[in-house]
């Protein structure tokens, strides 16, 4: 092909029929006798190709494993009644799990924050910019009127708050009755302990069963713990014998029909990455184990808690049962 035939392809001819027409040449050439010079008839020279990218490189491994997210990939409901069993109590690290001290201790600046000045008691699991929960200040504000029963006039009294988390209930009657000395002893696990003695030092934390039911106290204060250990009567049986005086258990699920029975809660929404089970009580059940104890109910309190659980056998309804001790 000449060079102006050529110069009039290469002026009309799109490139991809050039390209096309040269890869012909080249399998020609393949089929045929090897050469040992291009052939002079066609010297179009296609664009090169583009450069391929560099590879990406490999994942550096982190230097540590990565912990597994401790909320299920199943969304399973927060409440579920289930049979009493060893797995359904030993199953998750239930209050034991380090995101409820951690949260103790992140939340405890925003609850000294909540009891200054004349508002309103709020809670100290309550977020900042939240509206304050009415049933739990009306809890709190019923603690005081056990405190005024505990003391009876006296200046000083001793209180063991069971399960009592950083010591929250210290403050509370600080503000509520500050005329009282107290001589406050809160029982917690470890990690909880380990945080009330950071920000609450004013508290004498114990995590040892023990040593803490190894005294007796004018007032002791269960709320929202009792329900959570498997052996409840055990427990109550050994609460009703540190009470010298009063009792309070508050905060605790109660029905009136169905025996107790097993609930599962899964408080991830709160921030707690763990589950634990607790018992529904049977409200008939507990007074009378109280009261052959020893301890007479003097006074009971309704509470505004009312959890769903879509299984269970019967509603509960939350409450609070004061007693003294009358033998």
């Amino acid at each position: 092909m000449n060079s102006t035939l050529k110069a009039i392809l290469k002026q009309v001819l799109p490139p991809s029929a050039i390209a096309l027409a040269k890869r012909i040449r080249d399998l020609g050439n393949q089929a045929g006798a090897p050469k040992t010079s291009p052939s002079p008839s066609l010297e179009f020279t296609a664009s090169p190709a583009p450069s391929p990218p560099p590879p990406s490189p490999s994942p550096t491994p982190p230097s540590e494993p990565v912990a597994p997210l401790a909320k299920p990939a199943v969304e399973l409901p927060e409440w579920e009644a289930v049979p009493d069993s060893d797995a359904v109590w030993t199953a998750h690290e239930g209050w034991a799990h380090h995101s409820i001290a951690n949260l103790q201790r992140e939340r405890w600046p925003s609850f000294v924050t909540s009891l200054e000045g004349k508002r309103p008691f709020g809670w100290h699991d309550t977020k900042p910019g939240e509206p304050v929960d009415v049933s739990m200040h009306n809890t709190i504000v019923t603690f005081g009127h056990v405190l005024g029963c505990a003391s009876g006039g006296r200046t000083r009294i001793s209180i063991l708050d069971w399960g009592g988390g950083a010591g929250q209930y210290l403050l509370y009657a600080r503000k509520l009755r500050p005329d009282l000395q107290l001589d406050y002893v809160v029982k917690d696990l470890p990690s909880i302990c380990q945080v009330g003695r950071e920000v609450n030092p004013e508290a004498t934390f114990v995590s040892d069963d023990p040593q803490a039911l190894g005294r007796r106290y004018d007032l002791v204060f269960a709320s929202s713990s009792v329900q959570y250990s498997r052996d409840l009567y055990g427990l109550l049986a050994r609460i009703c014998d540190a009470t010298a005086g009063w009792l309070m258990v508050t905060r605790s699920p109660f029905v009136e029909h169905h025996d107790d029975f097993v609930v599962v809660q899964r408080p991830y929404k709160y921030g707690y990455m763990s589950e634990y089970a607790c018992w529904f009580i049977n409200r008939h059940r507990f007074i009378s184990f109280i009261e052959a104890k020893g301890l007479t109910l003097q006074r009971e309190f309704m509470l505004g808690e009312r959890p769903y659980v879509p299984n269970a056998p019967e509603p509960c309804v939350y409450g609070g049962f004061l007693f003294k001790r009358t033998a």
